[in-house]
Formats: C-alpha cells, structure tokens, sequence
C-alpha cells in the first residue's frame, strides 16, 4: 500500500510540473507545441494516478515550507481522484485535439490558461489549508478568463469576462469569510483541524453552511450565480466549456462536499437547516437553469445551463446526503454521496462531448447556432 500512495504522490506531483512547464512554454513557444504536449502528457500521469489511488485515507505529503505559520500539505483522498479523474479526461481531448475556434498565435494563450486551471483545480483538489486552497481558487478563478480572452473567438469578450470575474469574487469574498470563521473556532488554518469534532459550535453551523453554499455555488452555478454561465461560455470555443464543465465544475462541487460533509457538525437541528437549503437551492437551480437552457439558440449558452442544472441536481443529492447523516442514518448518506460521484462522473463525459462536438459544428458551419433540418 505504501509503494501505492508514493507512486500516487509522485504521478500528480509529476504531472503539476508539466502543467507548470506548459505555462511558461506557452508564453515562450509561439508555436505552443511543447505546451500542448507537456499539458497532455501531465492528465495522462493524473489520470494513471487516479487509477492507482488505494482505499482509505491517504497521509499528507508535506511541501516543506509554510505559509503564515501553516505547513502546506496536499493530499488527495478516493472522492478527490474520482471527481479528478473525469475531470481530466475531458482536459486531456480538449487540449490534444486542438479543437479550439481560435487562430495559432492565439492558441498559445489558451494554452497558458488551460494550464493554469489545471494546476488550480488540483490545488483545490489537494491542497490542505485555508491560505495556500485561496490561492489555487483564484488561480483556477483567472485561468479560465485567460483561456476565454485567448482565444478572442467573441469580440466583445471583455464585459461577459468581468461579469463572470466580479461574481466569482462575490463567492471568493464568502469562501474567505467562512474559512476565517472555522479558523477562529478550531484555531488553526489547516483541514485537518477544521474536521475535528467540536471544532464548530452550534450556532455558527448555519452560517458555515451558507457560506460554503454561497462561495462554491458561484462557480457551480448554483440559483443565482447561473447567470454568468451562458455569456461566459457562449464567449469561448466547446474546448473551454468542456474544462469548465469537467474539472472546474468537479473540483468546485467537491470543496463544496468536503465543507459540508466534513467541517460541519454531523447532528443537529442547524446542520438539518443547512441540509433543507441545499436541497431547495439545487432542485431550484435544476429548474430554472434548464428552463432558460430551452430558450438558447447557441450550442454552448445551451449547454453552460445545462451543466448548472446538473450542477444543481448534485447539490441537492449532497444535501440529501448531509440530511441523512444529521439524523443518524450513515448508510443512505453514503449511498447518497456515491449518487452524486456517478452522476458528476457522468456529467463529466457527457458534457465534454457534447462541448467537443460544438467545435465540429463550428468547424463545419463557422457558427455555435443550433439550426433545427
């Protein structure tokens, strides 16, 4: 098992270099071969890695430096790679088919902000205390504006672009109020200490809850951050909103889940509270979002809203989750948490072709219009 985790640990620290490499050769390279080839070279080593992840909690590997007074550890446990691994599958079609609506010269910047977001998610994904896990948020929060502004397929990609930027701050702004909520009642900066029992009182779970759902629903497209979505992605090529709908969206959805299912108290009437929201807040978004999807008469608005609903329909199952758990039922909450990895998991590739085939109807037709035959 330990040969298992250290082949884990060095697969993904491997695979961070490469994407980190990618960035600085995509701003070198004007051909942006090396980029391309390093970025899918480091999701083919995450996704090795997800596939040889082991069962049951995995030790933190420390990056021997610190941050404030925090030691900055990564770890990513089974939940993590799952949601990892279908996050990178679609990265790694998106970057190596070079399916991108955009001139060569330009490709180079989506490169850069493709790798960006990449190492961003990861961080999210592993990264195990509150300053260093701000910062791999806003990198992914940046990266995926680099990546839109670099492909320059939209002339008016810049108000869509600062729309999409101020609400992710709204969230950002509520994500930094939770965490310095937690830190001042566990006294640390680290998760580890957030996820110890008593770590919060009672009467701070229902402003946690909200929170966590306020700040991670933003990039999710939780009710009423879905707004962003189709002017954002309606500005990018199918390449783009297949990151966003793949690893963003996954790495969004499982800080959520690990705020709610492990820094919150397990049991009581507040953390019931918070359940019941999540669930009228997801079924809501489903809803909405999809009904306003109906209404788009582009390939990728169509499809950003429905990766909110979808988005929606997983949030409201992790409150389903919680709310079993709250009421002493550990069984159903864990079959609950395992509904929403197989449907992100399936939302993941689905989603990605459907964005992937957009690019081919832009191909075919120069235009993201449906045309109904």
């Amino acid at each position: 098992m330990f040969r298992e985790v250290t082949l884990h640990n060095d697969l993904l620290f491997a695979m961070a270099v490469l994407w980190a490499l990618s960035f600085v050769a995509a701003l070198l390279d004007r051909s942006a071969k090396l980029a391309r080839i390093g970025i899918v070279v480091g999701c083919i080593c995450g996704i090795v890695a997800c596939l040889t992840s082991v069962a049951g909690p995995a030790p933190v590997s420390s990056f021997g430096f610190r941050l404030s007074d925090t030691l900055v550890g990564f770890r990513v446990d089974a939940g993590g790679d799952w949601l990892l691994l279908f996050g990178l599958l679609p990265a790694l079609f998106a970057a190596g088919l070079n399916t991108t609506a955009s001139s060569k010269p330009a490709n180079r910047y989506w490169l850069a902000g493709l790798a960006m977001t990449l190492l961003g998610a990861l961080g999210v994904f592993g990264l195990q205390d509150s300053m260093s896990f701000l910062i791999a948020w806003e990198v992914m929060s940046v990266g995926g504006a680099v990546m839109i502004l670099g492909e320059a397929i939209s002339t008016r990609t810049g108000s869509p672009m600062l729309f999409m930027l101020s609400l992710l701050e709204v969230g950002a702004v509520a994500i930094l109020l939770v965490l310095l909520l937690l830190v001042h009642y566990a006294g640390s900066c680290t998760f580890t200490a957030f996820a110890s029992p008593g770590a919060i009182s009672t009467s701070g779970t229902l402003i946690a809850g909200l929170l966590l759902l306020f700040g991670f629903g933003a990039k999710l497209g939780v009710l009423p951050f879905y707004e962003w979505f189709p002017a954002a992605y309606g500005s990018g090529s199918g390449a783009t909103g297949a990151i966003f709908s793949g690893i963003v969206l996954n790495a969004a959805f499982y800080a959520l889940a690990r705020g709610i299912l492990e820094w919150l108290p397990r049991a009581g009437v507040w953390t019931t509270a918070v359940a019941i929201v999540l669930i009228i807040a997801g079924v809501l978004t489903a809803i909405l979002a999809i009904f306003n999807a109906f209404q788009e008469e582009d390939w990728r608005r169509m499809l950003s809203l429905s990766s909110a609903e979808n988005a929606g329909v997983a949030v409201a199952v992790l409150g389903t989750s919680l709310l079993f758990a709250a009421n002493g039922m550990p069984g159903p909450a864990g079959l609950a948490w395992i509904v929403c990895l197989l449907h992100l998991a399936a939302h993941s590739l689905a989603k990605s072709t459907l964005f992937l085939s957009a690019d081919g109807v832009y191909i075919a037709n120069e235009s993201y219009l449906i045309r109904q035959t």
